[in-house]
């Protein structure tokens, strides 16, 4: 019975091998031409409340003198999503450059908020604003639409918690000193 099965075996193999090889079939190509693709981009520009000035690069002129502890002031600029790409973006700042760094840096505070004033960043010190990117309030900007921000810049009565002098009264330790020159790069990241 064994030898039976060996060759039955044998013979099976033998016929597949065969069989593979000589088996023959017609076959055909077709070429597909002028493919074409491209690359969208994202792209933020910023309004001030005005909507004169209109770029990816806005230099706002804010210039805060004779700041004082209990001091604030705010102003309004809009972001557009101007993306080729259909990419709603979320947006982010972050304090990216100041001369005289570290002046002042824990004593002025920001807060970003959203047109309404409903909701937003809370305040938030320079010094927090440049050590990582703070999430702007609000959905991500659709295509080709903008959105309104409110942007107050404070000097607080007392250190807030996390800095250097929390709890404390901000006082004369900021007589005569100034940050010039500050950056804030905003970033669009697409959701």
């Amino acid at each position: 019975m064994r030898k039976i099965l060996s060759g039955m075996l044998g013979l099976i193999m033998t016929t597949a091998v065969v069989g593979g090889v000589a088996y023959a079939a017609f076959s055909t190509t077709a070429t597909v031409e002028g493919i074409s693709i491209s690359a969208g981009n994202a792209a933020l520009e910023i309004f001030d409340s005005g909507h004169v000035s209109k770029a990816a690069d806005w230099v706002t002129g804010l210039n805060l003198q004779n700041v004082y502890p209990g001091f604030q002031q705010s102003t309004t600029f809009s972001l557009k999503n101007n993306s080729t790409s259909a990419i709603s973006l979320a947006i982010t700042g972050q304090l990216t450059a100041a001369a005289n760094w570290p002046n002042l840096n824990e004593a002025v505070e920001v807060a970003v908020n959203d047109s309404t004033n409903t909701t937003g960043t809370g305040w938030i010190t320079l010094k927090q604003w440049n050590a990582a990117p703070v999430t702007f309030p609000g959905a991500a900007i659709a295509p080709n639409t903008e959105t309104t921000y409110n942007v107050f810049v404070r000097v607080p009565t007392v250190y807030s918690a996390g800095t250097a002098l929390a709890g404390q009264p901000v006082g004369n330790e900021i007589n005569g000193l100034s940050l010039n020159n500050i950056v804030f790069t905003l970033t669009g990241t697409q959701q």
